[in-house]
C-alpha cells in the first residue's frame, strides 16, 4: 500500500488537533479499498483502524501508553535506582466489515472522545481517505 500525501490531509490533521488527537500514521489505498490509521489521544489512548473491503474485514484496536516508575536493584547490596518502565495496555477491539465501514467507527469513537464537536471529527475522517479531487 503507498501513501500519499493529499492537499486535504493537513487540514484533516488540523482539524484532529483541535479536538485533542494526533495523527500517528496514516496508509489508505483507497483503489483496493484497504488502509491503516493510527490516532493517538493527548492522554495516551491509542486508537487503530485495521481494515480491508475486498476481504470485508477489519479491526479497531484500542491501547494505552503507560509509564510507570520502578525501583530496579543491581545486585542485593547496591543501591535501588527508579526507572521509567513503557508499556502498553489493550483496552479492546472493534470488528468491523471493511476499510469504509471501519472509517465511520473510528469517527464516531473520535467523536464520541474528543474534547470537541463530533462533527469535526467526522468531517477530519472523511478527509483523511478523500482523494482530494472533490470540492
Amino acid at each position: 500500500m503507498g501513501s500519499a500525501v493529499h492537499a486535504r490531509q493537513p487540514a484533516a490533521v488540523a482539524a484532529l488537533e483541535s479536538i485533542g488527537w494526533h495523527l500517528r500514521s496514516v496508509d489508505i489505498d483507497l483503489v483496493n479499498g484497504r488502509g491503516i490509521v493510527v490516532v493517538e489521544r493527548f492522554d495516551g489512548l491509542v486508537v487503530t483502524l485495521d481494515g480491508d473491503s475486498a476481504l470485508r474485514r477489519g479491526s479497531i484496536t484500542r491501547e494505552r501508553k503507560v509509564t510507570r516508575i520502578v525501583t530496579v536493584q543491581c545486585d542485593a547490596s547496591g543501591p535501588a535506582f527508579p526507572t521509567a518502565r513503557a508499556s502498553t495496555e489493550f483496552i479492546g477491539r472493534t470488528r468491523v466489515s471493511g476499510f469504509r465501514s471501519g472509517l465511520r467507527e473510528l469517527a464516531n469513537y473520535i467523536g464520541d472522545n474528543s474534547t470537541g464537536d463530533r462533527a469535526l471529527a467526522r468531517r477530519a475522517v472523511r478527509m483523511l481517505a478523500s482523494t482530494g479531487d472533490r470540492r
